[in-house]
């Protein structure tokens, strides 16, 4: 799994703090996870027993097979059906533009945020960066394949064959944010080197 254990602690206290936790177990196969604006599937085989520790400080015991149930400090946990947590991540993914993680940064009122631009450049998101630091390749496990990068939609979408984790991008609130995105579009977001010409 391609995720900073410490960062994604955040990440699960944000949202039991906030909007809610879903946790759920759509079958005996599956963990799918989701906050206010993400969501994560991950086969039960290949859930890291750190993240697992992670949910479990938080929610006790993980849900069964069939169960899922959302979280919120200081309410009473409710529950949810299982299948509708499950979205099949990895299908959407395959219908999306491969994308990178560029070298900007923006603060906005939601903190600091990193764009992604897809490979025709035409494309850019705006994704939180208490999000994307869980998104860590160099923590993949040493038989996990490399972490890609999709946009679907509106939306981020990074795999690989043991996890798959959806960023849901919200609309812009702010003409400035619209605008720097337009002034943005077409131009190569991720630097390289300029090619000095040698005057004869």
């Amino acid at each position: 799994m391609f995720l900073n254990i410490a960062k994604f602690k955040k990440l699960l206290k944000e949202a039991y703090e906030g909007k809610g936790l879903r946790v759920g177990r759509p079958g005996a196969s599956w963990y799918c996870i989701q906050g206010a604006y993400w969501s994560m599937e991950v086969p039960v085989d290949y859930m890291k027993k750190e993240a697992k520790a992670a949910l479990v400080e938080l929610i006790g015991d993980l849900p069964a097979a069939g169960q899922g149930f959302t979280y919120m400090k200081k309410m009473e946990t409710q529950s949810t059906m299982a299948d509708t947590l499950w979205t099949d991540l990895w299908r959407e993914a395959e219908t999306g533009r491969p994308a990178e993680i560029t070298r900007i940064t923006v603060t906005t009122d939601g903190g600091a945020k990193t764009l992604i631009q897809d490979d025709n450049l035409e494309h850019i998101a705006m994704i939180r960066d208490t999000f994307l630091d869980c998104m860590d390749p160099e923590k993949k496990d040493k038989e996990e394949s490399y972490m890609k990068i999709v946009m679907a939609g509106d939306n981020v979408i990074f795999t690989s064959d043991q996890m798959a984790v959806k960023y849901f991008v919200p609309a812009l609130r702010y003409t400035g944010e619209l605008e720097l995105l337009k002034a943005l579009r077409g131009l190569e977001l991720n630097w390289k080197q300029i090619e000095e010409e040698i005057a004869e």
